[in-house]
């Protein structure tokens, strides 16, 4: 979809491998980036330690380097490096906004993107308003009914869960 939009909304099922998925992504980015010897700054964003974490052990399987942004892991700040996972709460607190300024942000991912039309994750658009954008969630609707067309062009869904199961992907449950 990245070649018909910027935004895009990807759907997939807890348990799916959403977070395999796209460090799958950010490998093939980064692969092409130096083939092509052009940098491409990838940044994921993510709300939670756990979630950063998980991240970060993802890219570490693919033996991808990247930094964190994150206040609870300054140890391994490292700007220098073209991939980045951020806590979207570091990135967009006021006090950092020279962080986003001297990152320059090609794609963006965004883990969890069902809070992605919260104002600190708005910033991210105007922070970064030509980049192309990933939005991943299992669940990709609200409580209270808003929308995701402010920031997303386009859904796109997985298999259901059913279809997982079928293919020996996810373990049938009960209920």
């Amino acid at each position: 979809q990245w070649d018909y939009v910027d935004n895009v909304l990807y759907q997939m099922p807890t348990g799916t491998g959403k977070t395999r998925l796209f460090t799958s992504i950010i490998r093939d980015i980064s692969l092409n980036s130096l083939r092509t010897n052009h940098r491409e700054g990838i940044l994921i964003i993510a709300h939670r330690t756990e979630l950063i974490e998980q991240i970060s052990e993802s890219l570490d399987r693919y033996r991808i380097p990247h930094g964190i942004i994150a206040g609870a892991f300054k140890d391994k700040r490292d700007l220098m490096l073209p991939v980045q996972v951020a806590s979207v709460q570091t990135i967009a607190h006021p006090s950092n906004h020279q962080l986003a300024d001297n990152f320059n942000a090609s794609y963006i991912i965004i883990d969890e993107a069902h809070h992605a039309i919260a104002n600190s994750y708005t910033r991210l658009w105007e922070f970064y308003p030509t980049s192309k954008k990933l939005g991943v969630t299992a669940s990709p609707w609200r409580m209270d009914g808003r929308g995701f067309r402010s920031n997303f062009e386009v859904l796109v869904p997985s298999m259901s869960i059913k279809d997982f199961m079928a293919k020996g992907w996810l373990a049938p449950y009960k209920y």
